[in-house]
């Protein structure tokens, strides 16, 4: 720990905007006066600042709505919505309850791992095995008689555009 009055100018900053102060144009001495009003003496120079505090007074107050994370679902204005952010620009997840919906941004990384044809799964349940993806069905008819199990899914041509 490093009292405040030997910390740099920038790194000041950074902890003022954690707790909500904007910092911008303060001076040197006007920065640690703030932090020591604020109740902070010492900053931790080993670790990284907390991210800044985020303005939630917008936000839906309902009970449907779960969030997760500093910023999680701050401009959300419907119900039955489920967020998880570490910021306020965008949810690394997001979900609709009511419509039965997962969103989830980028890349969805499944471990690879042999998929036992004996192991029974949920419908739905996706799986990867080397570069090969297979889906558990449980509604999978042939004939008459109903054969639950694992299935490749297979993915069309592709166009790039």
């Amino acid at each position: 720990m490093v009292p405040t009055r030997n910390v740099p100018a920038e790194r000041l900053r950074k902890e003022l905007e954690t707790i909500g102060i904007k910092a911008n144009n303060l001076s040197r001495s006007e920065l640690v006066n703030t932090l020591e009003q604020s109740g902070i003496f010492e900053v931790d120079l080993d670790s990284q600042p907390r991210p800044p505090r985020i303005n939630l007074t917008d936000r839906a107050s309902n009970v449907s709505n779960v969030y997760i994370g500093n910023g999680a679902g701050a401009k959300e204005k419907r119900n039955n919505q489920l967020h998880i952010a570490n910021s306020d620009t965008k949810s690394l997840i997001h979900g609709d309850f009511q419509k039965e919906v997962v969103n989830i941004d980028k890349v969805l990384n499944l471990k690879s791992e042999y998929i036992d044809p004996d192991l029974e799964g949920e419908e739905g349940d996706i799986r990867r095995d080397g570069s090969d993806y297979f889906v558990y069905r449980t509604n999978r008819k042939f004939f008459s008689e109903t054969i639950s199990g694992w299935y490749p899914i297979a993915f069309g041509p592709v166009k790039i555009v």
